[in-house]
């Protein structure tokens, strides 16, 4: 990941804080037992965090050179559905190139396409606002930063905070690498801490656990794992989920005490180390790829529409409102009241609009 530092200590503040507050969950035996594994879950968390987020993660870009001019231009016009399949398409032929395993391959793809899920849905709610009721803001709040009962949602719209919210989370998936949960796919990463709840046999038990920065607990049964070393109420550290993969095996029924029956999920184990999906750690940067491609496929398509345009209309000479100075340049663009030409040298210049003569005004206008 690319977090700087002020990023790092304000992840481990939350963790920490998430910390004490589960100590005051549980009873005195188990609550002692949590309280000495909150002691050690900064450490523990510190040391996994170092070890799977490595300090350049980006170590190649992909090779854009398959792409048709049809797809370029699309890819230039933000046909999202066409961006989308070009850019797992390129992943992939990057995955087979390095002969990477098979189940890191379809792990891959997974992740990509639960990706692609958040990405779009997040930039809808950026476009749209949506998610929260007209009464979830806009009064301006009368308190002041640092008073006491401030708060800084007051003086915002719900679409202000739907939007920021969300623009928050595009940005994340862009800049971060993006692993699959098994509650996404058929399997994936548990960002999970918990305990033994109760050993059911030598291969399963029954875990409480929750979400990193979550005081919710949920029972999951944990199958397919040797319960020799473990008891009752032994603590399940953040490292004993995320060096391996976990798979979603249906449910297990169970009578509790009073003789209530409950349903909870069941897990497995999945035989893939985290480590070797870390091996290919910069194809799961499906945001910078994105990135990579698009100012790929700009310049390539700037470049077919420029040489175009050399020998058409667009090309002509330009003057200004006094007609006392001209050049031959041809027309690129226009952002704002900036007019963009391209001289025959290669360089492009901006102009003012307002600096044209009525003659080229016209000319534009009729582009539009």
């Amino acid at each position: 990941m690319d977090w700087d530092i002020p990023t790092y200590i304000n992840f481990l503040r939350s963790m920490w804080l998430g910390t004490t507050r589960d100590v005051s969950l549980h009873g005195s035996r188990n609550g002692r037992r949590y309280a000495r594994y909150g002691e050690t879950r900064m450490i523990l968390l510190l040391g996994v965090i170092l070890l799977a987020a490595p300090g350049d993660d980006f170590k190649s870009e992909l090779d854009f050179g398959n792409l048709t001019n049809e797809e370029i231009k699309q890819v230039a016009d933000k046909d999202v559905d066409v961006i989308c399949k070009v850019l797992i398409r390129e992943i992939l032929r990057e995955a087979d190139k390095r002969k990477i395993e098979p189940e890191v391959r379809t792990y891959l793809e997974m992740s990509f396409y639960c990706w692609e899920k958040e990405c779009k849905s997040n930039t809808e709610l950026w476009k749209n606002g949506l998610g929260l009721d007209e009464d979830s803001g806009g009064t301006r709040s009368r308190r002041g930063r640092g008073e006491r009962g401030y708060n800084p949602y007051e003086s915002r719209s719900a679409d202000d905070i739907v939007k920021g919210a969300a623009a928050e989370r595009l940005q994340t998936l862009i800049n971060e690498r993006y692993f699959a949960s098994f509650s996404e796919a058929k399997f994936g990463q548990m960002i999970t801490v918990g305990k033994v709840f109760q050993v059911i046999d030598n291969q399963s038990y029954l875990a409480e656990v929750a979400n990193l920065g979550d005081d919710n607990t949920q029972l999951i049964l944990i199958s397919q794992v040797d319960t020799s070393q473990i008891a009752d109420g032994d603590a399940l550290p953040l490292s004993y989920f995320v060096e391996r993969l976990w798979e979603l095996d249906g449910t297990y029924r169970y009578v509790t005490l009073i003789g209530a029956t409950k349903t909870v999920r069941k897990v497995k184990p999945f035989p893939l180390n985290m480590k070797i999906v870390l091996e290919e750690i910069d194809l799961f940067m499906f945001g910078k790829h994105l990135r990579a491609m698009e100012a790929n496929c700009r310049n390539q398509h700037r470049d077919v529409v420029m040489k175009s345009r050399q020998n058409s209309e667009y090309n002509r000479v330009w003057k200004d409102k006094t007609g006392q100075f001209s050049i031959t340049a041809t027309f690129s663009g226009l952002i704002g009241d900036q007019v963009k030409l391209l001289k025959e040298n290669g360089e492009e210049i901006k102009v003012p609009l307002s600096k044209l003569s009525d003659e080229d005004k016209q000319w534009i206008n009729e582009l539009k």
